[in-house]
């Protein structure tokens, strides 16, 4: 974001000084722009919600254990959710295809055992079962 230029929130065509620190107006939940990169009538418009209701793509983190095999040697990437909140939480995961895989945190634990045993291990796999929070247990599977 380039913070010399002039941005506004695009329902309300006034400076608001908390959009000028994020990409999102959070006050209002809407996009911000820069006014010299668009015009207002630009900004407002919109597609209807049938249009966005049919071209909707859920954004989900998926799971590790939803790969076939994974090498070890991957960028892991930690993520804060609602961040400054009550509810906030991290999670680590993994980028595959342009997509979110997470990694639980018992699986590093199990990879690192495994690794300690054997340093040379290129590729693992997770199994995961269980249904909920409660009675998910995840098992690294050594892989070529």
């Amino acid at each position: 974001m380039n913070q010399t230029l002039s941005q506004y929130c695009i329902n309300f065509p006034t400076n608001c000084k908390e959009c000028l620190l994020h990409d999102k107006c959070n006050r209002y939940n809407i996009f911000i722009y820069s006014g010299k990169d668009r015009s207002i009538n630009e900004a407002n418009k919109m597609v209807d919600i049938k249009e966005s209701a049919v071209n909707f793509v859920s954004k989900k983190t998926k799971n590790i254990a939803d790969l076939d095999k994974v090498p070890v040697n991957m960028e892991l990437f930690n993520k804060v959710v609602n961040q400054g909140t009550v509810d906030e939480f991290s999670y680590n995961y993994i980028m595959v295809n342009d997509e979110e895989y997470r990694v639980p945190a018992i699986v590093l634990k199990q990879l690192q055992a495994q690794i300690s045993e054997n340093p040379d291990i290129e590729f693992f796999k997770v199994k995961k079962t269980g249904t909920t929070k409660n009675d998910t247990v995840y098992t690294v599977i050594i892989t070529k």
